[in-house]
């Protein structure tokens, strides 16, 4: 089997960004009690760090990379709410530095957890209704824009949803796939599916109340 940075470096842009070996960065130091592994620091800055996971195709990386980095392009920023790709992490295997370990993304910090642990925790049935339309409404709307603006989100669900101090909704995961419930195998990464999964969105939030 080739080693993941092969299979990673047919990204059209992963050279596009700051390559740092994953003994570099260090954990961030937070007021949690335990320390949260995926927080790090990186230029001064709590990020979040997105590790290559063993088993799992190189294809979503891919996806994130030259999709994270074309939004970037096209200064949507202001438009849609989603982490910046930072840098890539790669990995020092047997004195051969070139494997990727992950990729380092903004940080959405402090947050308040993805809709799903919300909706679906203690506080669920406490969610006010006008928020819950908040949240829809705002990724309605972000999905609009992506589509428009020639792009798939390609896994709509919300554990792909976070929810930052302000209440706003972040959308993540550009890797693709889909999420069985949510959206159809068969329309994974395409328009339609974001669609079937933003209806599925409608339901759990505004319909789907105890």
């Amino acid at each position: 089997m080739d080693p993941p940075w092969v299979s990673i470096g047919i990204s059209q842009h992963w050279l596009e960004y700051p390559l740092v070996q994953a003994k570099e960065i260090p954990l961030a130091q937070t007021s949690q009690a335990s320390p949260n592994t995926n927080l790090v620091m990186f230029n001064n800055r709590i990020c979040w760090f997105k590790p290559v996971l063993a088993g799992v195709d190189n294809l979503p990386y891919i996806r994130e990379i030259d999709i994270l980095y074309k939004l970037s392009r096209e200064k949507l920023s202001q438009a849609l709410r989603f982490p910046q790709l930072e840098a890539i992490v790669l990995d020092d295997r047997d004195g051969d530095i070139g494997f990727i370990n992950g990729l380092i993304l903004s940080a959405i910090y402090p947050n308040h957890g993805n809709i799903a642990d919300r909706v679906n925790g203690p506080e669920g049935p406490s969610i006010p209704i006008a928020l819950r339309e908040r949240w829809y409404h705002d990724v309605e709307n972000m999905i609009r824009i992506l589509h428009d603006q020639g792009f798939i989100w390609g896994d709509v669900s919300p554990n792909n949803m976070i929810t930052d101090e302000d209440e706003n909704v972040w959308i993540i995961d550009f890797g693709g796939g889909y999420t069985e419930g949510w959206v159809r195998e068969e329309d994974m990464e395409t328009k339609r599916g974001d669609l079937e999964g933003l209806e599925r969105l409608k339901e759990y939030l505004l319909t789907d109340i105890d």
